[in-house]
């Protein structure tokens, strides 16, 4: 059974060694990947096979930033996510980005830390709180911990309450281990949250 959220992500640089850098990191996390070293390839990619998040360099010669991602958006289509990248990025160029519908700007050298962040970020926008199973659950035990810590209730107060024991809730929170549906609508109740709250 697959385990992945599929979510597209189109790389548009034309530093070749970026790209591949960039196309590592995002397939060991497990995107579908594309990168392209020529402006005009990279859109004619988006416009036939689109994609959800596109990394793009924000430099490129005689085209302005608005333009550029006016039509990386695709004449306003929605649910694509821009992420920008410069080097040394003037404010005003990040401003006209961000007009135009970039939704944040890398600053080169781009890490893997901060790709991991700016994607993840995207990821929320879009409306996925993870694309892989592993990390939903990463994520579904931290909403967890944090409401129960922040009701001052420790693990055995709230396993005794749902009815299993502390290691498992300890395992659902460190992200080890899948819930039920019912097993996290239990969780809900015991620390007197709605599943819509939970999930917010």
């Amino acid at each position: 059974m697959d385990q992945t959220i599929h979510v597209r992500v189109v790389v548009i640089d034309d530093d070749e060694a970026l790209c591949r850098r960039l196309q590592g990191w995002l397939a060991a996390q497990r995107y579908e990947v594309e990168t392209f070293t020529e402006l005009a390839a990279g859109w004619k990619h988006l416009a036939g096979a689109g994609a959800e998040i596109v990394l793009l360099d924000l430099r490129w010669p005689d085209v302005a930033v608005e333009a550029l991602v006016e039509r990386t958006l695709g004449g306003g289509e929605g649910g694509r996510y821009v992420i920008g990248m410069a080097a040394f990025p003037e404010p005003q160029d990040e401003a006209a980005a961000s007009e135009a519908g970039v939704a944040e700007v890398l600053r080169k050298p781009i890490t893997e830390s901060g790709l991991t962040a700016a994607t993840e970020r995207a990821l929320r926008a879009l409306g996925i709180a993870a694309h892989t199973a592993e990390r939903f659950n990463a994520w579904i035990g931290q909403r967890l911990r944090a409401v129960r810590e922040a009701r001052e209730l420790t693990q055995r107060d709230v396993a005794e309450e749902v009815g299993i024991t502390p290691a498992r809730l300890s395992q659902i929170e460190r992200g080890m281990t899948a819930t039920s549906t019912w097993t996290l609508a239990r969780l809900a109740h015991a620390l007197g949250v709605s599943l819509r709250d939970l999930f917010d």
